[in-house]
């Protein structure tokens, strides 16, 4: 919890979610959205600015206002389950999620039947970076030969930021929030690295 370091979340293969008021030394189990069961790693996020509030991904994207004891679907149901969820430190009406190599966004705070899908890559999505004071500019890290993609209209357009990358897989994206907000730094199977606005090194 962002707000208070005695309160831990986690969760376990499927779709399990749990929470500690004490640091972790004891636990106890959070319902699941309508019962249901997740990926084996369910996308579990709280929100940048209300520290009540979580959000879980299955196969709809659900939300609660009071730390996970009871859940509101916020999205259509998507017929298979989010890999991923993000939402925007900027803005915590917009929020990007995944499910295999599709992606939608939603800039409402989320709704059945208001979240839309993007296109413009291809691949499987490993990972997904919201800028932390730009919600339009997100990066995607993808199981394509392009690797890493970014677009700084919301998804709308996409633009390949493959540079001089070798050849291992692109697994994990976060934005530098302390030195240069336009560092993005990528974890692949084989070393880190990053990117910086219009120069790779």
């Amino acid at each position: 919890d962002h707000s208070d370091s005695n309160i831990l979340f986690g969760t376990s293969q499927f779709g399990t979610l749990y929470k500690s008021t004490n640091q972790g030394l004891t636990r106890f189990g959070l319902s699941k959205p309508d019962g249901k069961t997740g990926e084996w790693i369910t996308p579990f996020e709280q929100d940048p600015t209300d520290s009540n509030t979580v959000y879980s991904g299955y196969d709809q994207i659900y939300k609660s206002n009071d730390g996970g004891q009871n859940w509101v679907a916020i999205s259509q149901n998507f017929g298979s389950n989010a890999n991923h969820l993000k939402i925007a430190p900027s803005d915590n009406d917009t929020m990007y999620a995944a499910f295999g190599s599709n992606l939608y966004q939603t800039s409402n705070g989320g709704s059945i039947g208001d979240w839309t899908q993007l296109s413009g890559f291809s691949g499987s999505i490993n990972s997904i970076a919201i800028h932390p004071t730009n919600p339009n500019k997100i990066a995607i890290a993808t199981n394509s030969s392009s690797k890493v993609y970014i677009s700084t209209d919301g998804g709308t357009n996409w633009s390949s930021s493959l540079y001089n990358l070798p050849n291992f897989s692109a697994l994990a994206l976060v934005w530098d929030t302390t030195y240069d907000e336009d560092i993005l730094y990528l974890g692949m199977n084989y070393g880190v690295y990053y990117l910086r606005e219009n120069r790779s090194e």
